[in-house]
């Protein structure tokens, strides 16, 4: 059986490349920039990254609940480099990164930082997830209609537990490590 040479990083783009494969981007976690958030948990901080298409990240409704909500901590992040951008992640407790059906690079490395993570990945793209993995990820779903709720109930839960939960799923499951052993498998069968 030949393996297809085209990797698709995100299920979404599965229908787009019916000849490729889903195999999800890699991120070395053991790298010092990716270690555990470092912010403490006395209050609940939310970050959303900047994008030169913001309609794209959904900023504007990011915004928008920040907004309506200013007894919430909750920034937008300029665009730097990866390794400011990790630092700076690292003083928030949740982040998040868009409600367009997918998941984001930001998202896997706040897994990989032990960051809690909401998005609006569509179930088709967590079923191709867990088919990959054996497991849904750790993200928390939102959409336009719930993700105010939800980040204002976010500071009522534990945060701790939580972030904990979705660092070890991270490891568990996409750790740098279990990718290239994956990776390595399918270029041998070429």
């Amino acid at each position: 059986r030949q393996v297809p040479l085209l990797l698709l990083s995100t299920p979404d783009m599965c229908p787009l490349f019916p000849e490729g494969v889903f195999f999800p981007n890699l991120i070395d976690e053991t790298q010092e920039m990716y270690k555990q958030c470092c912010c403490g948990y006395d209050t609940v901080r939310v970050c959303h990254h900047y994008s030169m298409h913001p309609a794209l990240k959904d900023t504007a409704i990011f915004e928008a609940v920040k907004a309506r909500h200013p007894d919430l901590v909750m920034d937008v992040l300029p665009c730097m480099s990866l390794k400011n951008t990790l630092a700076e992640r690292a003083r928030y407790n949740i982040v998040f990164d868009h409600i367009q059906g997918y998941y984001g690079l930001v998202s896997i490395e706040a897994m990989a930082q032990g960051i809690m993570v909401v998005n609006g990945a569509f179930l088709e793209t967590l079923d191709k997830l867990e088919a990959f993995f054996g497991s849904f990820p750790r993200f928390l779903l939102a959409n336009k209609e719930n993700l105010e709720a939800i980040l204002c109930r976010l500071i009522t839960v534990d945060i701790e537990s939580s972030t904990r939960d979705a660092s070890a799923w991270f490891k568990k499951y996409w750790s740098g490590r279990k990718l290239i052993t994956r990776l390595v498998g399918m270029y041998e069968r070429l």
